[in-house]
C-alpha cells in the first residue's frame, strides 16, 4: 500500500516550498500570511490522513465492488490437479504450502500429513502418543519460513517441528491455561496463539507468546461473538490472516510481533449489527446464522492478484467473494445455494487456490448440486475417468484471471 508513502512525500515538499517561500522570496505580509494559513491547513489534512491510517489498510465494498455471476468457467485461467499418492485427512480442516510447493494437512480428527508438490509423501512429521515429542490432538498448524518449522497446537503445548534437515522437535506449554485454538508465527522464537474464549478477566483473544510459554503481549478484545473454527488462516508467501471477530469485518494481518488491520469488508446496512448474537439473538446460533445480514467472513486466502473469502448470508447461506487487490470493481461473487459444505477453498499461494475434490464427490453430483458454482465447475472440467483411475481424491488448483468488468 503506497498511499502512505505517498501522502508523506507530498506533504515534505509542499513543506520545502512553503519555506522557501517565507525565507528566500521577497513577498508582502498579506501573502505570507495567506502562506501561512495554507501551511496550518496542510498540517490538518496530514494528520486527518494519519488517523485514517490507523484503521484497515484497504476497504472492500464487495457488494459494489464485485459482481454475481452465474458460471465460474469465464472467469478461470487455470485448473491443475495434483493426484496424492496417499489418502489425505478427512475432512479437511487446514492447508499450508511452503515456498516450494509442498502441502502440509491437517484434518478434522487430528491428522497430519505432508505431500510435496507433485502429491508425493513428503516427510514423516510427528506421532501420535504422549511422549514431548508427540502429538495427543492438534487443533491448528502454521508454517515459519525461517527457519524452516512446522508449528503444531497441540492441547495444552506448542510443538516445534524442524523441516530443513531432520525432524528435530522441541516443545513448551500454552500459558494461563486457555484453550487456544489457532497458531501463526511471529519474529523468530515467538508465536501467535488464538483463542475464541480467553476465559480470563482481560478477554483478550490473542496473544503474543514466546518459546519459554510467557506472554509478550496482548491484543484484540472480544467483543462480539467468536467460533472456534477456521480463525487463522495462510495465504501466498506464508502470510497469515486473522478472521474479523467483530462487526467491523477486518481481517488482520500477523506480523513478526504487530498485528496489522489490513482488510476491511464493509457490506453497508446489510452488515450484522454490533453484539446482533448477544443482544437481539440472546445467545440464539440458529437465529443469528438466519439473520439478514452478512456475517462470519472466514476462509481467508490471498494470491498476488485476488482476496478470496467467504461468509453467511441470509437464511446462512454461503457467500464467496474473490475481490480484485488490482482493479477496483473487478471481483466476482457466487452464492452456495444448496447450502453444502463439501466443496471449499483450502489453501493458496501465489498463484493458485486450492480445492480438495473427491471420487464420490464426483459420483453423487446431480442437478441439484448445480447451485453450487464450484461444485459444478471443478465437475464439468475435470476428467473424472483419468484423475480417479489410481487415486480417489485430487488436489485442484485454480487460477482466477485478472478480472476487468
Amino acid at each position: 500500500n503506497l498511499q502512505p508513502i505517498c501522502n508523506r512525500i507530498s506533504f515534505c515538499l509542499v513543506c520545502n516550498f512553503i519555506f522557501l517561500s517565507l525565507f528566500e522570496f521577497k513577498m508582502s505580509l498579506k501573502m505570507r500570511i495567506i502562506i501561512l494559513l495554507f501551511c496550518v491547513f496542510i498540517l490538518g489534512c496530514k494528520q486527518t490522513s494519519k488517523s485514517l491510517e490507523q484503521g484497515a489498510q484497504v476497504k472492500f465494498i464487495p457488494l459494489k465492488e464485485a459482481s454475481f455471476v452465474e458460471d465460474l468457467a469465464p472467469f478461470v485461467d487455470t485448473l491443475l490437479c495434483i493426484e496424492p499418492e496417499c489418502p489425505l485427512p478427512s475432512p479437511l480442516s487446514k492447508m499450508l504450502v511452503d515456498r516450494d510447493g509442498s502441502m502440509y494437512m491437517l484434518g478434522f480428527g487430528g491428522q497430519m500429513l505432508a505431500l510435496t508438490s507433485e502429491g508425493k509423501k513428503y516427510k514423516n512429521l510427528v506421532g501420535h502418543g504422549r511422549a514431548n515429542n508427540e502429538y495427543v490432538r492438534v487443533s491448528d498448524i502454521a508454517l515459519r519460513q525461517t527457519p524452516k518449522e512446522l508449528l503444531v497446537l497441540d492441547e495444552d503445548k506448542v510443538l516445534v517441528v524442524g523441516l530443513d534437515d531432520s525432524v528435530v522437535v522441541k516443545n513448551f506449554r500454552i500459558p494461563d491455561n486457555i484453550p487456544f485454538d489457532g497458531i501463526a508465527p511471529a519474529a523468530e522464537g515467538h508465536y501467535w496463539l488464538f483463542s475464541a474464549f480467553p476465559g480470563s478477566e482481560d478477554n483478550y483473544l490473542l496473544r503474543l507468546i514466546d518459546e519459554e510459554g510467557r506472554v509478550l503481549s496482548k491484543e484484540l478484545e472480544g467483543v462480539d461473538l467468536a467460533v472456534s473454527f477456521m480463525n487463522i488462516t495462510q495465504s501466498a508467501n506464508n502470510i497469515y490472516y486473522l478472521k474479523p471477530q467483530s462487526s467491523e469485518h477486518i481481517f488482520y494481518q500477523l506480523e513478526q510481533d504487530s498485528l496489522i488491520p489490513r482488510y476491511e469488508v464493509d457490506f453497508g446496512d446489510k452488515s450484522i449489527p454490533e453484539r446482533y448474537y448477544f443482544d437481539v439473538t440472546k445467545n440464539d446460533m440458529a437465529q443469528y446464522m438466519n439473520a439478514p445480514y452478512f456475517k462470519q467472513l472466514s476462509f481467508a486466502h490471498e494470491t498476488k492478484n485476488h482476496f478470496y473469502f467467504k461468509c453467511a448470508g441470509e437464511n446462512a447461506v454461503e457467500y464467496n467473494f474473490l475481490m480484485n487487490k488490482r482493479k477496483p470493481y473487478g471481483g466476482i461473487a457466487w452464492i452456495n445455494r444448496d447450502k453444502s459444505s463439501d466443496i471449499y477453498v483450502i489453501g493458496a499461494d501465489d498463484r493458485f487456490l486450492y480445492v480438495v475434490f473427491n471420487k464420490h464427490q464426483a459420483e453423487v453430483y446431480n442437478d441439484s448440486k448445480e447451485t453450487n458454482l464450484l461444485y459444478r465447475y471443478i465437475v464439468q472440467t475435470i476428467d473424472t475417468g483419468v484423475v480417479f483411475k489410481d487415486s480417489d481424491e485430487v488436489i485442484v488448483k485454480l487460477s482466477f484471471k485478472n478480472i476487468i468488468q
